[in-house]
This record gives structure tokens, C-alpha cells and sequence, in this order.
């Protein structure tokens, strides 16, 4: 049996155990003949033998270095596999519903949460979440009162409250 571990999803895309980030995707929409088609890219840091690394704008480690044993890739592609298949068969309300339910995330009403820049990875400001809308655009409150919507492709990132990207690199 495998140990479970209290995973966080850090808006839009990001899932952090323990503060150090495991995962990441990627989404691309195309439009084509048949209507929208996605494509789907997912980076897991499963047996990497990096359990703290400094060398990153981030805290980072690895699912085998959370669990302290070598993990079966093979096994774990296999059952994300078989999970992904599980909510292509959702529909997008649905879907919405589980993924607000996965516990502790920067997308729950009421987290508190810090913006930064995707690429200069600059401070922006502190805030409360409103609401993650369909688009799955996130409608955060600032400290001062703005409301912003922030675009899950913008150039905007969220992190927890307090949180936030090493700036001693």
C-alpha cells in the first residue's frame, strides 16, 4: 500500500506537497474540423534524487523523496492513466465540483494567497480568492480592495499566503 500524501493544487496547474512542488501540466486548445481539441502535457518529479534543491526559483522535490522509497513509473503512469480516462467521462460542472473538492488549494473561496509574475517572479500583491470562474480564470480580491480576474494563462502566479518564489538565487 502506498503512502498517501496531503497534496495541494497551487492555481492553475501546480501540485505542491508539503510546499515543494511535485507536478506540473500544461494545456493547449486547438480548434480543428471535428470542434475543440486539447492537448495534454504532465511533469511529475517522481524519482529524482533531489528532496530539497536550492538551485530552483522554487522549493521542489520529488514523490520518492516524500514516500523515502524508489516508485514504480510505470505503475503510477498506469493509474494516472486510468484517472484521466475517469474524468474525460465528467462533464465540466462535474469536473469543477472535484476539483474544488481536493482539499487545500489557492483556488478555495476565501484562501489566502500572494501574486507574483510568472517570468520576473516579482511580488504583486496579497489577496483573498472570490471565485475560480468556468474558465477556470481566478477572481482574487487584493489587499487594497481591486478585484482582479487573473487569466490561468496570464502572466500571473499564486501562491499561498506567505509563500512565494526564493529570491536569494
Amino acid at each position: 500500500m502506498e503512502p498517501k500524501l496531503k497534496a495541494m493544487i497551487r492555481w492553475p496547474r501546480t501540485i505542491e506537497v508539503d510546499a515543494a512542488k511535485v507536478s506540473g501540466s500544461l494545456i493547449e486548445a486547438h480548434t480543428s474540423e471535428t470542434g475543440l481539441d486539447f492537448a495534454l502535457g504532465i511533469g511529475i518529479n517522481v524519482n529524482a534524487d533531489f528532496c530539497s534543491n536550492s538551485s530552483f526559483a522554487q522549493e521542489v522535490t520529488s514523490i520518492r523523496c516524500l514516500v523515502k522509497n524508489v516508485v514504480d513509473r510505470e505503475m503510477m503512469l498506469a493509474n494516472l492513466c486510468i484517472r484521466l480516462e475517469e474524468y474525460l467521462q465528467l462533464s465540466n460542472a462535474d469536473l469543477m465540483r472535484f476539483y474544488m473538492s481536493q482539499g487545500f488549494s489557492t483556488t478555495s473561496p476565501g484562501s489566502k494567497v500572494a501574486l507574483y509574475h510568472k517570468t520576473d517572479k516579482d511580488f504583486i500583491a496579497d489577496g483573498t480568492v472570490r471565485r475560480l470562474m468556468p474558465s477556470l480564470n481566478l477572481v482574487v480580491e487584493t489587499s487594497n480592495g481591486t478585484i482582479l480576474e487573473l487569466a490561468e494563462n496570464g502572466t500571473q502566479v499564486v501562491f499561498p499566503h506567505g509563500k512565494g518564489y526564493k529570491h536569494e538565487l
